[in-house]
């Protein structure tokens, strides 16, 4: 379904579309008249029903991520092209066993719960800050991109436990550091662009 011109002014339509059983691969990318979020998959059981490995959002006024961790099944995730911090990010961190309402500019912690997640694209989405160390439990995590973001502070050294990462995008953002920094993380058998 991509580039078209999708109308889901009425959230409940985009809701119907992930509810479709063996959903595996939803494309809506180019399709700018569609704005939501994903807050709905909170209210609904998609941890034991899901099986959508593949979702691509470019360019869709997609207005949070909220909701993205109950997508267990997910492998491949473009979310590029949306300008996500245009808006303050509110989701919901499990911590001790305690509910803590968080605001963040950035990625969210959400995100670091896809377990399956193989391919992450953020690129274009103006994100500040600076990537989690959390980033180390992407452990399937074969390609990532923040191209054209504005995240500052050094890679994270955990990126070194990601053995199955291939691709990495990081241009046109404010990292720091040394090439030998850089270079001692990107040990692996990796493509830098």
């Amino acid at each position: 379904m991509s580039s078209n011109n999708v109308d889901c002014t009425n959230n409940n339509s985009i809701n119907q579309i992930f509810e479709l059983p063996g959903l595996k691969n939803l494309i809506l990318n180019g399709n700018p008249e569609i704005s939501f979020n994903l807050n709905f998959l909170s209210s609904i059981n998609y941890a034991e029903s899901s099986v959508l490995e593949i979702l691509l959002l470019r360019n869709t006024k997609l207005l949070s991520l909220n909701g993205i961790e109950n997508l267990p099944n997910l492998k491949s995730l473009d979310v590029s092209e949306n300008r996500l911090t245009s808006k303050w990010i509110k989701f919901i961190y499990l911590y001790f066993q305690l509910l803590t309402s968080c605001y963040i500019i950035g990625i969210p912690l959400s995100i670091y719960q896809l377990k399956s997640l193989e391919r992450l694209y953020l690129d274009q989405n103006e994100i500040t800050g600076s990537l989690s160390s959390e980033i180390a439990s992407l452990m399937s995590l074969k390609s990532i991109d923040v191209f054209d973001n504005q995240l500052t502070g050094s890679l994270p050294s955990q990126m070194m436990q990601l053995s199955n990462l291939e691709d990495a995008e990081f241009g046109r953002n404010q990292f720091t550091g040394s090439a030998q920094q850089i270079a001692d993380i990107f040990a692996v058998s990796l493509t830098i662009l």
